[in-house]
């Protein structure tokens, strides 16, 4: 928003000095030339906005550099599966990840829960994260294994 405001002081500064040298010096080619830096700045800021709208409306999120490690630095994580997330609108990052644990029981995860959803915000900015949790025994009992490839 900042840069957007700086460049219409700059168009406007820029067709103030034309006119001035074009009043007082008679330089008519200097029209033309504010004309096509105005132009260019214009044409940057709509590229920018459009991008910025198509990425939005696809819900891409700028986070491809979670990587699994960063899970699995939590002492009882044994695996991550299913990370996945999203930019809902401007800066509103939400996410939804599987992990296995190593830990006896399910009701044990709240800690772990609490370490990766601040890790999550601190580092990546996710507002909002959903982590489904399963035991090792969890995870051979049905279709999952631990560390498998789809």
């Amino acid at each position: 928003m900042g840069l957007h405001v700086v460049g219409d002081a700059l168009a406007s500064i820029g067709v103030i000095l034309a006119l001035t040298a074009i009043y007082f010096f008679e330089i008519l080619l200097i029209n033309p030339i504010v004309a096509i830096f105005i132009s260019i700045l214009l044409l940057k800021e709509g590229i920018t906005v459009a991008w910025d709208a198509i990425r939005l409306l696809l819900q891409e999120c700028p986070l491809m550099s979670v990587r699994q490690n960063h899970i699995y630095q939590r002492c009882p994580v044994l695996d991550v599966e299913g990370m996945y997330f999203w930019e809902l609108y401007s800066h509103v990052r939400i996410g939804n990840l599987h992990v296995v644990t190593d830990l006896a029981e399910i009701q044990n995860t709240q800690e772990v829960y609490e370490e990766i959803k601040d890790m999550l915000r601190k580092k990546f900015d996710v507002r909002n994260v959903t982590v489904q949790f399963e035991t090792a025994e969890m995870a051979i009992n049905h279709s999952h294994t631990l560390h498998h490839k789809h």
